[in-house]
């Protein structure tokens, strides 16, 4: 899964660079969401990383442009299906927080 997310990082670059625009480089480090000390710690995390690069595909997704639109598309169908994997079940919406899936009830006034 690691050279998958490198091509891509690549793929995204190159689309970007095509475009005009720098891509920026990434952190030198990262600071965990979590303490990662138990195997099961760890499939958590790489559930929570998979799910926000789905996230930042979906965003792409909604880009003016047809080859970001594309390249995000086929890129969040990937990080869906690692996550599935690393979860172990699929997600209604891949990318959506649940929350954003259960919109506030009004609050009945009576």
């Amino acid at each position: 899964y690691w050279n998958d997310h490198r091509s891509a990082r690549d793929r995204l670059a190159a689309l970007l660079r095509a475009r005009g625009k720098q891509p920026v480089a990434a952190a030198d480090a990262y600071r965990l969401p979590f303490g990662v000390h138990t195997a099961a710690a760890a499939v958590a995390l790489a559930v929570f990383l998979e799910d926000g690069v789905t996230t930042s595909y979906l965003a792409l997704v909604a880009a003016g442009d047809a080859g970001l639109r594309a390249f995000g598309a086929l890129a969040m169908q990937d990080s869906a299906i690692r996550a599935t994997f690393w979860r172990g079940s699929s997600v209604p919406f891949p990318g959506i927080p649940a929350a954003a899936l259960h919109p506030r009830r009004a609050r009945h006034q009576g």
